[in-house]
């Protein structure tokens, strides 16, 4: 073994010492020169074996012994709706900004590092924002002597969330609806629709981005479109939406329209509040349960001070009350649905969703279909479960068959041991306006090159776009012609746009994406698709918070870049196209969707 002294730091602006006669590790950051090592970096180089390891990890500790029952069933409802797949782990929803699920693969990749090469640290020296980082060295197998040096700028601010207040958040949907119209089922329903109260388009008619052609397709049959609530730009309060909701019920006899919301009153107030005191109830009891499995794994890694926090807030916090909410308030919605109608839900693997799967097939004759509406990307593990979910919990939470919208996620439920039997393939609705081949990658010749940035739900991560992007065409002599495309839900700050004198396009994506011939964005978002078929060239931000979440991971090489330096390398190299790939099904007909509905 050689014995060394070791740096972590989260990131390098945060280093204290840079020592030449240590190993420096990169927590958070894609690093290129040999100098330091970078752990996502690490992770990437074996990411199938990650990957494949967490899922297992995370089936490992469902088995949880429980007085002599697992905790998988020990979390159960009354009614037997499996309340572990609401849980921070059993949703693995890793894409979030404050999601620390990343961390545990990135102990994993840290730990063989120093394994393989037979590292044995002396000194492990810390640089960090992230006291959950310091924990984690602080229990790791290996060390001799830990050295802090504890950055408090913000990183991972942890808020503590409160039950009550969340508790109160919900009541108002109860005083709300004592003064509004309650919602009536239609007297005839053909299909049921669940989706997210956003995305919509302007007008008194109902038009989606989420649904787009299908909606007219359905325009002579009996539909009910069941619409969760969502604060958001689009939609600013829960009274506005009505409103809106209303147009949409004046304007079409066969479509009905309702914010599942609608139905919630007092009586199912107190049974939301009474089935969390019971959730509560056997989280407390699994708390002393817990420790043993976190650090049951083959390394040996606590990987507790990532995600303790997490998991116990969703078993017995503000979390937990949040699902029993959405869990009971979907059940009555299922409940009140016609017993012959067909439902189909936008897919993400949410805890509503599982609710909404799990009720529907166990009270409703007719099939249930998840309709993903973006794509299968490599790393969101929403998606992707370990080697035994398909022979033992699938048919509790997987519908009767999902669309998938492109031979890309094809290949990925494939990858992942989906059954071929319930994938069905059609049409990709958000992205039907493309072409179904996309065009050819290249710069067109004029004197400007024009660059839009397209911005992150994240807005940490969109002020660093707009600083890279500004900090490479403030050295160029090339004139560079530059717009920036906000998030449709989280519009950038009035300071930030005045700071470096943006111009904000409000253009439709398709005309904006057809006279750009850059688009920046972060590797998290689905615009680089659009942009894809499009024939834009593609630069992605790479963010060590994540891993490559491009949405064109293995269709394009050398999309990412990590600073204004590698942007620069990317934009002067354009003659790399990418090859021919039908990545969508699509068919602005629909004849894929026809037969589909035809069939049912």
């Amino acid at each position: 073994m050689k014995s060394v002294s070791v740096i972590v730091t989260d990131k390098y602006s945060n280093l204290v010492n840079e020592k030449k006669d240590c190993l420096i590790f990169i927590w958070d950051e894609f690093r290129n020169d040999n100098e330091f090592i970078s752990v996502p970096k690490l992770v990437e180089q074996k990411a199938s074996k990650y990957r494949s390891e967490f899922l297992d990890w995370v089936h490992f500790f469902s088995e949880t012994k429980i007085d002599g029952t697992t905790l998988y069933n020990h979390l159960k409802f009354d009614d037997g709706f499996p309340f572990w797949w609401t849980t921070s782990l059993g949703q693995k929803f890793n894409i979030h900004n404050n999601s620390q699920i990343n961390d545990v693969i990135k102990s994993m990749a840290f730990y063989d590092y120093l394994n393989e090469n037979k590292i044995e640290p002396f000194l492990i020296e810390v640089c960090s924002e992230k006291k959950a980082l310091i924990d984690f060295l602080k229990s790791f197998p290996e060390i001799k002597k830990l050295k802090i040096n504890f950055i408090p700028k913000g990183g991972y601010p942890k808020r503590k969330k409160s039950v009550f207040l969340y508790a109160l958040f919900i009541f108002r949907f109860v005083i709300y609806n004592m003064f509004t119209n309650q919602s009536k089922n239609s007297e005839k329903t053909e299909f049921v629709f669940f989706d997210i109260f956003t995305h919509l388009r302007d007008g008194k008619d109902f038009k989606s981005n989420y649904w787009t052609k299908l909606v007219d397709l359905l325009k002579s049959k009996y539909v009910t479109w069941n619409h969760i609530y969502l604060r958001s730009s689009q939609r600013n309060s829960y009274i506005n939406s009505l409103r809106r909701i209303n147009i949409f019920n004046s304007n079409k006899k066969e479509h009905y329209h309702k914010i599942i919301e609608q139905d919630f009153g007092f009586k199912n107030y107190l049974r939301t509040l009474k089935m969390f005191l019971k959730i509560k109830k056997k989280g407390i009891k699994t708390i002393p349960y817990l420790s043993k499995s976190f650090s049951c794994n083959k390394r040996n890694i606590d990987f507790s001070p990532w995600i303790r926090d997490d998991f116990i807030n969703s078993i017995v916090g503000q979390e937990a009350l949040k699902n029993c909410y959405y869990s009971l308030l979907i059940k009555k919605v299922v409940n009140n649905s016609h017993v012959d109608a067909r439902a189909f839900f936008i897919q993400e693997f949410q805890p509503w969703e599982i609710a909404l799967v799990y009720y529907w097939k166990n009270t409703k004759k007719k099939k249930i279909i998840g309709i993903p509406h973006s794509t299968h990307r490599y790393w969101d593990l929403r998606y992707f479960f370990g080697k035994s979910f398909f022979s033992s919990y699938s048919e509790e939470i997987l519908p009767d068959q999902i669309a998938v919208n492109g031979k890309y996620s094809f290949e990925r439920c494939i990858e992942n041991g989906y059954p071929r039997g319930i994938l069905k393939p059609l049409e990709a609705l958000r992205y039907i306006h493309h072409p179904k081949i996309p065009y050819k990658n290249k710069l067109k010749n004029k004197r400007k090159v024009s660059i839009l940035i397209c911005c992150d739900y994240q807005l940490k991560t969109s002020e660093k776009l707009i600083k890279i992007v500004n900090e490479f065409i403030s050295k160029e002599k090339i004139k560079y012609e530059l717009n920036v495309r906000m998030h449709p839900s989280f519009p950038l700050p009035t300071k930030l746009i005045r700071k470096y004198n943006l111009y904000i396009s409000n253009e439709e994506i398709v005309p904006d994406l057809q006279k750009t011939d850059w688009v920046i964005t972060s590797n998290l978002s689905a615009i680089a698709v659009d942009a894809f078929y499009q024939g834009c060239n593609i630069a992605q931000l790479s963010d060590g918070l994540f891993f490559n979440l491009s949405p064109l991971r293995g269709v394009i090489d050398s999309l990412l870049f990590t600073d204004s330096i590698e942007l620069k390398e990317m934009i002067r190299k354009t003659d790399k196209s990418p090859k021919s790939y039908e990545y969508f099904f699509i068919d602005p007909k629909l004849k894929l969707w026809r037969k589909f509905l035809l069939d049912m």
